[in-house]
């Protein structure tokens, strides 16, 4: 809203205020300033949560392309996390990867045995989301960010569309169905047999 408003006073008091009170929910003074998602001091982040850091990283520093005025109440926060959030990225990889996994909890030294998805997709972009300021601001609908609908998507029916293979069933093709589901039978009636037996 500040920035469809042009910056409005209104607008811009209000994002001031939500960005602080980000701030204090997810920059605790007990964690160094150093952003947490609340489920990681508890061990209990699910695969979702373990990537939210990602997000909000992300949309803060949306908040600098849209609001230039939020790059001194952000950026300071986001500088110290990435930092902390790379030295945690010298785990070892599951794959083969190298020494480049990256940790959970940026607020302690070194990796922390936390690997996933979420954790290096969160220290990737809260490393990448620096150049901010630096990339172009999300598209609107005036600089290209629409696309085109087809309401007709669809509708078409495919059967005329696509080639359709069909073969007759075979002889050999009942036989052989006759065969494996003989044999599948007899595996379960074994099991059973067996699982009763012992």
């Amino acid at each position: 809203m500040y920035n469809y408003t042009n910056g409005a006073e209104k607008w811009k008091k209000a994002l001031t205020n939500y960005i602080n009170k980000s701030h204090d929910m997810f920059y605790p003074p007990d964690k160094g300033g150093i952003m947490v998602e609340p489920c990681e001091h508890f061990g209990i982040c699910n695969a979702d949560q373990e990537s939210f850091k990602a997000y909000l990283g992300r949309w803060l520093g949306t908040s600098i392309q849209m609001a230039p005025f939020t790059y001194d109440i952000i950026m300071p926060e986001l500088e110290k996390t990435a930092v902390r959030a790379a030295q945690t990225c010298n785990g070892l990889s599951n794959h083969n990867g190298g020494n480049f996994q990256c940790g959970m909890r940026w607020y302690t030294d070194g990796y922390d045995g936390k690997y996933g998805v979420g954790p290096q997709m969160s220290a990737l972009n809260i490393i990448s989301v620096l150049n901010a300021a630096r990339a172009p601001a999300p598209y609107t609908g005036k600089t290209g960010g629409t696309s085109q609908g087809d309401p007709g998507l669809n509708t078409q029916d495919d059967s005329k569309r696509l080639p359709i293979f069909h073969d007759d069933i075979t002889t050999a093709d009942k036989a052989g169905a006759a065969i494996i589901t003989i044999i599948v039978a007899v595996v379960w009636i074994g099991c059973a047999w067996w699982m009763i037996a012992t």
